[in-house]
C-alpha cells in the first residue's frame, strides 16, 4: 500500500453504498476543473469534513475496541471465527452473523450488519473470510503496546490539557 487513496476508493468512502442510483446520478454529473488554491462551494466542504471527521472517529473507537478484545487473555481469533461460523462454511455470510447478533442479544440492525460486511469484504463476495475477519477483529498495533493510555491519545492528550487548565 502506497499511503494514496485512489479515486474508486475515494467514492466507496464518500458515496453511500447501498443507494445505486444516488451512485451513478453523482458519478455522472459533469466534471469541473478546481485549481489547487480554489475551494469548493462551502456546503460541500463543510458535509465533507463531516464525514471524515466522524470516519476518523469511528476508527478511533473501532480500534480502541480491537484493542480491548485482543488483550484479553482468552481471545483467540479462531475460536471467534467459529462461534459466528456455527454451520461450519469457512465463510461469514449476513445470516451466519446476524443470527450471531441475535443470540448475544444485541440489537443490531439488518443494515448494520450489512454495513459491517461492506467494511470487512475485501475481495467484494458478500462474505466474510477467515482472513478478512482476522484482519478486521486485530488491532493495528502489536498487542505488547495496547495500553489504555496508548490506545486513545487523543483521550488522554484531552485529560492532561484539562488538568493544565
Amino acid at each position: 500500500m502506497d499511503g494514496k487513496l485512489a479515486f474508486a476508493d475515494f467514492l466507496s468512502l464518500v458515496l453511500p453504498l447501498d443507494n445505486s442510483a444516488d451512485r451513478v446520478e453523482t458519478v455522472k454529473r459533469e466534471i469541473y476543473p478546481i485549481h489547487s488554491t480554489e475551494r469548493l462551494p462551502e456546503a460541500v466542504e463543510r458535509n465533507l469534513t463531516e464525514l471524515l471527521k466522524r470516519e476518523m472517529e469511528y476508527n478511533e473507537s473501532v480500534e480502541a475496541e480491537k484493542a480491548k478484545l485482543v488483550n484479553l487473555y482468552d481471545y483467540r481469533v479462531e475460536a471467534a471465527f467459529k462461534a459466528v461460523d456455527k454451520r461450519q462454511t469457512r465463510c461469514l455470510t449476513f445470516d451466519s452473523i446476524y443470527e450471531f447478533l441475535l443470540k448475544m442479544k444485541v440489537g443490531a440492525e439488518k443494515e448494520d450488519v450489512i454495513a459491517f460486511i461492506r467494511r470487512v469484504d475485501c475481495d467484494l463476495d458478500r462474505k466474510i473470510s477467515f482472513t478478512e475477519f482476522a484482519s478486521s477483529v486485530s488491532a493495528k498495533m502489536p498487542k505488547s503496546k495496547l495500553k489504555p493510555s496508548y490506545i486513545s491519545p487523543t483521550a488522554s492528550f484531552k485529560a492532561s490539557m484539562a488538568k493544565t487548565k
